[in-house]
Parts: C-alpha cells; sequence; structure tokens
C-alpha cells in the first residue's frame, strides 16, 4: 500500500513536469506489458506529427518572407512591428501531456 503511493506520488509529479516542460507523459509497466504498445504507437505518431509542423513552418515562413517582400513598406516600422507582435501564435498555451496522439 505505501509503495502503491509512493508511485501515485511520483506519477502525479511527472506529470506536472511534463506540463511545465510541454513535453509528453505516459506510464508503463515492461515487466506486466502494459501499455507498452501505446507508447511505441504514441512515439511514431509524434515523430510524424513533429515532421508535418515542421514542413508546415517551413512554408509559412516563405510565404511570410515572399509577403514581406511585397509589403516592406506597408509593415515597416512601429505599427508593423506592433501587428506583428498581436498575430503571433503563443506556444505557452497548456497542452495535455498524457494524449501522445496530438503535438
Amino acid at each position: 500500500m505505501k509503495l502503491q503511493r509512493l508511485v501515485v506520488a511520483a506519477s502525479l509529479e511527472a506529470k506536472e513536469m511534463c506540463s511545465r516542460r510541454a513535453c509528453k507523459f505516459i506510464s508503463i509497466s515492461a515487466i506486466l506489458n502494459h501499455r507498452v504498445d501505446e507508447l511505441l504507437v504514441g512515439t511514431v505518431c509524434q515523430i510524424r506529427l513533429h515532421r508535418s509542423s515542421m514542413a508546415q513552418a517551413a512554408a509559412a515562413v516563405a510565404a511570410q518572407q515572399a509577403s514581406a517582400q511585397e509589403s516592406s513598406a506597408a509593415t515597416g516600422g512601429p505599427a508593423g512591428w506592433l501587428q506583428r507582435l498581436l498575430l503571433r501564435r503563443h506556444k505557452d498555451s497548456p497542452r495535455p501531456c498524457e494524449n501522445l496522439l496530438i503535438l
């Protein structure tokens, strides 16, 4: 019983740390073969999701550079800086750390 409480406490601490660091958490048992398949499927899914998001980010940067060259006079100066600041997406939003099927 005492060992089980320690495991639960350690899992809660690990989940908190994963939420703060924006990484994924999954509790598995290799001895019992518990959730090992989910870990492997989730790892492959995360690799694919990261690859696709990197490709989308590269395409967005290329499009942004092309549009910046076309409208450099319109977005220059303090007004352009403020516009870019307001339109920027926030990456600090909390994400679930246990779902391996999303980024």
